[in-house]
């Protein structure tokens, strides 16, 4: 005799894939497995062949160009004002101003090169300085 607190469970929505077809544990378990599997491919095509990689991975997206924001991609990135000074912020840069480059990459990590003769450069010798 089953338990009748398991029923609700069983004949519930949530089994359902939105289509009215029933999947089973098994069958997300193969569909997590299909997706770690064509991650794990994808990265290893692109760490082996150089050709794959420029297909696969996104180019970094110039935001800031000589001290002007490039309003187009940070639209296209939906990157709003405050986060762009939240992230300059971490890498101590006090007026977009100061900054000659700056990248976002496919990580998500922003990249900047400050102007020559900004304020301190952080100690990289005018080299762009990663996210941490």
């Amino acid at each position: 005799m089953r338990a009748p607190i398991f029923w609700p469970i069983r004949h519930s929505k949530a089994e359902e894939d939105g289509h009215g077809c029933r999947l089973s544990i098994v069958d997300g378990f193969l569909l997590i497995g299909t997706i770690i599997g064509w991650s794990y491919g994808l990265n290893w095509l692109s760490f082996r062949f150089p050709r794959f990689r420029r297909f696969a991975l996104a180019p970094p997206i110039c935001i800031i160009k000589d001290g002007v924001k490039q309003d187009a991609a940070l639209r296209r990135e939906l990157i709003s004002d405050e986060e762009l000074r939240a992230m300059l912020h971490e890498h101590e840069v006090e007026d977009i101003a100061q900054v000659r480059r700056a990248w976002l990459e496919p990580d998500g990590q922003l990249t900047v090169l400050r102007r020559r003769g900004a304020r301190d450069d952080g100690g990289t010798g005018g080299q762009p300085r990663r996210g941490l």
